[in-house]
């Protein structure tokens, strides 16, 4: 298969909400991460990359196009991008990654050599779970798919998988592990823009603990779980509802015995509301 029988859309739209800000900018060795992910495609390029999902400086080979395309409504979900990516391209065959994946472009030619004659071949974990957001469409099955499945906005990618005749293909190492929570960035090594994230994390739980002390409290506290709670309030609310919402949910564990399993009731109740306030992105 040569360079220009397939397109490579790699989806980069997501919202970053468990982490707080833009994963794909986040940087290892002073690479960002949707860098790393572009580091993994077979060279050469295709002479196609769609990027789903805002514009980014994207340093190309020659012989590359790289164009942007935007999931309709923006904020649509995956499979509203796969939709927008597809009609970005005319190329028959469509390798779909996850720009949240560092090593995602590694598994781009095993996709190509296992596709030989279904609709698709799909990256399967060791753990057998299989990942439409790492996969090689065939152009007349994608678009055949995604006529049954209209309106595509906030429905799961998951659902291409039962109407097309897919290939499993295992993953290579490194290849399925995605950046979705500060964890995840602790653990594969990357930091933000201005310092070091897991050492802000760590400052942060220090802070906490010397504040429960001098407040004469006697609790652990899930710093972790309380941000992305703050900051879904924030998102799904307004800004000024995260404090509101963090003093809100100690409150009420407080008035229920205080104990750990309060805040982490009364966190539960707090995070299903914000989700119920939730808009869909203009």
């Amino acid at each position: 298969m040569t360079s220009d029988d397939f397109a490579i859309a790699v989806l980069t739209g997501g919202r970053s909400r468990r982490i707080g800000r833009d994963k794909l900018e986040l940087r290892r060795d002073g690479r960002t991460l949707l860098e790393h992910v572009l580091d993994g495609l077979p060279i050469p390029w295709p002479e196609e990359l769609v990027l789903v999902g805002p514009v980014r400086a994207i340093a190309a080979p020659l012989g590359t196009q790289v164009r942007f395309a935007r999931e309709d409504p923006i904020g649509g979900g995956p499979l509203a991008a796969i939709e927008a990516a597809l009609a970005a391209t005319a190329a028959p065959i469509i390798v779909v990654l996850a720009g949240d994946t560092p090593g995602a472009g590694h598994g781009v030619a095993p996709l190509l050599a296992g596709l030989e004659d279904a609709d698709a071949a799909v990256l399967v974990s060791a753990s057998g779970l299989a990942n439409p957001l790492s996969a090689a469409y065939r152009r007349s099955a994608l678009l055949a798919a995604l006529a049954q499945l209209q309106p595509t906005k906030d429905r799961a990618a998951r659902l291409l998988l039962a109407l097309l005749q897919w290939n499993p293909v295992p993953a290579p190492i490194g290849s399925d592990e995605d950046i979705d929570t500060l964890a995840d960035v602790e653990r594969h090594g990357f930091s933000g823009h201005n310092g070091d994230m897991t050492d802000d994390l760590d400052s942060l739980r220090t802070w906490t603990a010397e504040l429960a002390t001098a407040l004469g409290v006697d609790i652990e506290v899930d710093v972790e779980g309380l941000l992305l709670l703050a900051r879904d309030a924030a998102h799904a609310v307004d800004r000024k509802a995260a404090p509101v919402t963090a003093f809100l949910v100690g409150y009420a564990a407080a008035h229920n015995g205080g104990t750990d399993d309060a805040v982490r009731a009364a966190s539960e109740v707090a995070a299903a509301q914000a989700k119920r306030w939730e808009q869909p992105a203009p």
